[in-house]
């Protein structure tokens, strides 16, 4: 048996030598290629996430004064023109013979649009609805020609803060009023007052104008004045144009037609 030893001694040493070689060469192939299960990673891309943006609701008037739309509603304006030897120069002139800016829309209870010419709103279990723009400019006369199917109708031609309109209103029976308004609360400045000036009846048509002139605001009906108001002493105003209509009660139905909607300012501007 022992002389055999270095024989399968050899015999073992080669079988190794042999079995390292092999793994030798499977290393060095390995090495080479590259380990098979491996697999490259992968960037990954940034993503933008968008967001829904809700569609704006567009604000449907309610008992309170009706904001003004947006966008804001712009009269058609033509180049400023002087009125021959008045001082005052016309900045802008609306007579609604095709539809402009000024909203045309019909909900539930209230409507505005376009008809014959004329710009109209209406009111059916709401009280108010009134649209306005700013207007860059102390003095003013704002003029327009109303016809009171039902309820109060006129004119807008200050606001303040907070949240504050000054209206100039006429009814169907011949009288008008100045006043002011916060939300549902109505302040009399001059209170409903019977005018020879004005005419009366539901298919009547009145020229209104409201002037301002320093701190005095003037009323006007069909070229006739009718009254002034002093605005309280170093109060804060933006003057701004407007059209508004209240309903009697909440559950009554009104209209009112609008026209010739024009804007005055000063050839000479007042004064900062």
């Amino acid at each position: 048996m022992n002389r055999f030893d270095p024989e399968i001694r050899a015999r073992v040493v080669r079988a190794a030598i042999a079995l390292f070689a092999v793994v030798a060469v499977s290393i060095l192939i390995g090495l080479s290629v590259g380990r098979p299960f491996d697999s490259p990673s992968v960037a990954t891309q940034p993503t933008t996430e968008l967001s829904a943006v809700p569609a704006t609701p567009r604000p449907a008037p309610s008992a309170t004064p009706a904001p003004s739309a947006t966008p804001a509603p712009t009269p058609s304006s033509p180049p400023t023109t002087s009125i021959p030897n008045d001082g005052w120069l016309i900045r802008s002139r609306e007579t609604f013979d095709s539809a402009s800016s000024w909203p045309a829309q019909e909900q539930p209870g209230w409507g505005s649009g376009y008809e014959g010419g004329r710009y109209w709103l209406k009111r059916d279990g709401q009280q108010t609805i009134s649209y306005r723009i700013p207007l860059d400019a102390t003095e003013f006369r704002i003029s327009a020609d109303v016809q009171v199917r039902g309820g109060y109708a006129g004119l807008l031609f200050l606001s303040s803060a907070p949240d504050i309109l000054y209206r100039f209103q006429i009814d169907s029976a011949g009288r008008y009023r100045l006043a002011r308004r916060q939300g549902v609360d109505v302040t009399a400045l001059i209170d409903w007052t019977a005018a020879g000036a004005l005419k009366p009846g539901p298919d009547a048509v009145n020229q209104l104008e409201v002037r301002r002139v320093e701190d005095d605001i003037t009323l006007f009906a069909n070229d006739t004045r009718l009254a002034t108001y002093p605005l309280p002493a170093g109060a804060q105003f933006q003057t701004i144009v407007g059209m508004t209509l209240d309903a009697i009660a909440r559950d009554s139905a009104t209209m009112a037609y609008f026209d010739n909607l024009v804007v005055r300012v000063p050839e000479v501007p007042a004064a900062p």
